[in-house]
């Protein structure tokens, strides 16, 4: 198979559990990008979030955020942008806090939270080297056109319970858990697969010349999408089953080490 483009999540796939990408991961991405070959990132971040791992890799090309809700090109232009209005996000999120989960919206290149010092947003803060904008929500939202995602952090228990409840009460949403204590909404028409194959539309590259990985059910229409579809070793079983093949872990270099072997590469990996 002749690879033309590659499409990568980011938290557990490219990055360690130091949320740092391997000096091994940066060498081949980079390489791969100097052979005119997109790395392009798709991940539930925003783009704030994904452009801090693109520095850390190096690159600069696409990307896919809000698992598909926005894509943007090299320049940061839009290329895509799909979400939902304001005041559903502001019912929606009314109804979680009545719940106690911790309920953050975004919008561009905007995140939206109540209240900094919760310890999720605490945590979130650190993962993606991003500050919130901090404020009573409805006067956040004013002016605002379109809502690209709302992120629902708390224990695993209850955002799965969470994740049936929504599901149940509102309609035209796509509701997933991006891990165990993090549920995402988004639009209905949004996802990682339908932003695959706009990016390879875009680009004249055949969906079946295209590689994807990921770890999580949010990876799953992705990696069944794309010509070569990679579950990492660290996914659940659901996933790995899913997909047509199984990369090793990403404390293993597995996104590198695959892309060594499908490129004919030596892997030189210590």
């Amino acid at each position: 198979m002749k690879i033309k483009i590659v499409f990568s999540d980011i938290d557990g796939t490219i990055l360690n559990k130091r949320h740092q990408p391997s000096p091994k991961t940066v060498e081949t991405i980079q390489r791969l990008c100097q052979q005119g070959r997109p790395f392009v990132l798709v991940s539930a971040r925003m783009p704030r979030g994904i452009y801090t791992v693109q520095r850390q890799l190096g690159i600069t090309q696409p990307i896919v955020a809000y698992s598909g809700g926005l894509i943007l090109d090299e320049k940061g232009e839009p290329l895509l942008s799909l979400g939902f209005c304001p005041s559903k996000a502001l019912l929606i999120k009314s109804y979680v806090d009545t719940q106690g989960a911790c309920c953050s919206v975004y919008t561009g290149d905007q995140w939206l939270v109540d209240d900094q010092s919760d310890p999720w947003i605490r945590q979130e803060m650190h993962i993606t080297q991003v500050t919130p904008e901090e404020g009573r929500m409805d006067d956040l939202l004013k002016g605002v056109q379109v809502v690209h995602k709302l992120l629902l952090m708390d224990e695993a228990p209850r955002i799965e319970a969470l994740e049936q409840d929504l599901k149940r009460r509102f309609e035209g949403l796509r509701i997933y858990r991006s891990k165990a204590t993090y549920l995402e909404v988004m639009d209905e028409s949004a996802s990682k697969s339908g932003a695959v194959k706009e990016l390879c539309r875009i680009k004249g590259i055949p969906v079946e010349q295209s590689v994807s990985f990921g770890d999580h059910f949010n990876d799953m229409d992705m990696l069944a999408a794309t010509g070569m579809g990679f579950a990492m070793a660290n996914a659940p079983k659901q996933v790995r089953e899913a997909a047509s093949h199984v990369a090793k872990s990403n404390e293993e270099d597995g996104v590198a080490r695959a892309i060594c072997a499908l490129m004919g590469w030596q892997d030189t990996r210590g």
